[in-house]
């Protein structure tokens, strides 16, 4: 099914072609270039990559580095978020030389190393800054790594997902990979014929355009169903038929699997939609019902193959929660309860323990490349299923559900994997995402403790044993969730 037809040179034409729809504005671009890498906000020089024109000056990885690194990004991250195709035949140096900054933000996401990765972080932040907001020179090559760049920075001391996806919405805008290309002239290009300067034709759109876009709907969909700050990428027909286009070629496995992660997306977005706009309607059995049945619909669809994916599995049951958790908070009648009110309640509850189930089969070496996106459904999983555990309401039996899903037990569970991600051969366990991973459930039992013990006040006190807390960290005293520094982690546990 995969085709080498497609390479790392197929974005290249379609940017040239968008060139001449801005050749006017040329004389402008070139004097910017000529500017100093300056902050005008700080007032200090900026640490920015080489030019990206210039791959010798990149970044140097010994050559079987730079081959296993490329392979991990192929065959493990691209598995959790396939918005793009490496065709097998490229190689790192062919990679390097067609896209400096995706490839050099697609070896930093793979640095598990905590104190190197910000280090190389830094110097991405500069170079998008400068690219985007100082040069307005967008590009595939920006454009995928921006995406890589968000999609697996997974740990971060400042929160800053929310802002990038403005970004990410704007370099889409200005590549104009959202929609159609346009037939008829636009007014720019119609003066610049006038003008007698040059002008090309648009392109057709390349299947690793049509791919990104889509990818670029899950990223910020993601961000929007979660932190509730901004809304994703508009969706359009294009967008539509780009997925129908995909769901067609199949150029590679990724393209099928991305197809089903949009199609349930979709759904979210649209759960997203109605709650942001405070809709009372969301909490009404029967919008609740349309969005399930919207739900089940692409169920049914997904072919048999890919119905146990693990991908797939927690994408659906992150949607199930999104559709039904508002429950969570409404609150239950006590007169006369609402039978679909409990039902929304213990679809979550089952859609969380799915979840947690899933990803508990993922192994440990595997977690580097794991999205953003999972770990935003990680979080939902969890928080949700703590509501629930503690959900103070005489209709809902909180026994019950302690007795069917015991949070402390996946506690243990996670935090053991976590750990064994740490003592991977080759990882730093002082400084590394894995660890950082321990101390977050350690803070996690912490906080959450008390309020599960007074929901289960005959709760063993084994139960809130940790085993593993004193064991792996020097100082759990410290561990509270207060104190955490991972800003997005701290972000969605205090809003979901």
């Amino acid at each position: 099914m995969q085709s080498p037809g497609i390479t790392l040179q197929s974005s290249s034409d379609s940017e040239r072609a968008r060139e001449g729809e801005t050749s006017l504005e040329g004389h402008a671009e070139e004097s910017s270039s000529a500017l100093s890498l300056y902050d005008i906000r700080t007032r200090t020089p900026v640490s920015v990559l080489p030019a990206l024109n210039d791959a010798s000056n990149f970044v140097h990885i010994p050559c079987d580095t730079s081959t296993r690194l490329l392979e991990q990004f192929r065959n493990e991250n691209l598995n959790y978020l396939p918005c793009i195709h490496i065709p097998p035949h490229v190689t790192p140096q062919e990679l390097m030389q067609e896209k400096p900054f995706f490839w050099y933000c697609l070896t930093a996401v793979l640095t598990p190393n905590l104190i190197e990765r910000e280090s190389l972080f830094t110097k991405v932040h500069d170079t998008i800054y400068q690219k985007l907001v100082v040069e307005t020179t967008p590009s595939m090559d920006l454009l995928l790594g921006l995406m890589t760049f968000m999609s697996w920075k997974v740990y971060c001391a400042k929160p800053f997902l929310n802002f990038y996806s403005h970004l990410l919405t704007g370099l889409v805008s200005e590549l104009g990979i959202n929609k159609a290309p346009r037939k008829d002239q636009s007014v720019l290009q119609g003066f610049n014929r006038a003008a007698g300067l040059k002008t090309e034709p648009a392109m057709k759109r390349t299947l690793e355009e049509r791919r990104a876009v889509l990818g670029c709907f899950v990223i910020t969909s993601s961000i929007a169903s979660s932190l509730f700050k901004s809304d994703a990428l508009r969706w359009t027909p294009h967008m539509e038929e780009n997925l129908e286009i995909l769901a067609s070629t199949k150029e590679c496995f990724g393209d099928e699997l991305l197809v089903w992660l949009v199609r349930i997306q979709l759904v979210v977005d649209k759960s997203y939609h109605l709650r942001r706009d405070g809709e009372n309607c969301h909490s009404s059995p029967l919008v609740t019902d349309v969005l399930q049945s919207q739900l089940e619909l692409v169920k049914r669809q997904i072919p048999a193959y890919l119905k146990n994916n693990h991908v797939i599995c927690m994408y659906f049951s992150n949607a199930e929660l999104a559709i039904h958790e508002v429950f969570i908070k409404a609150p239950i009648p006590t007169n006369s309860p609402d039978p679909q009110s409990l039902k929304s309640l213990h679809t979550c509850l089952l859609a969380a323990k799915s979840w947690l189930d899933v990803w508990l089969c993922v192994p440990p070496e595997h977690y580097m490349g794991v999205s953003f996106t999972i770990f935003f459904q990680f979080c939902r999983a969890l928080v949700d299923l703590f509501m629930l555990s503690t959900l103070d309401d005489p209709t809902w039996d909180r026994k019950a559900v302690q007795d069917c899903v015991n949070l402390f037990h996946y506690l243990d569970l996670l935090q053991t994997k976590f750990k064994r991600s740490s003592d991977q051969p080759g990882q730093d366990g002082e400084a590394t995402i894995f660890s950082k991973g321990v101390s977050m459930i350690s803070a996690i039992k912490e906080r959450w403790g008390p309020s599960l013990m007074e929901a289960r006040p005959y709760l063993p006190t084994t139960e809130m044993a940790n085993p593993t807390v004193h064991d792996t960290l020097d100082n759990p005293g410290d561990l509270k969730l207060d104190g955490m520094d991972d800003a997005w982690m701290m972000e969605l546990f205090g809003f979901l």
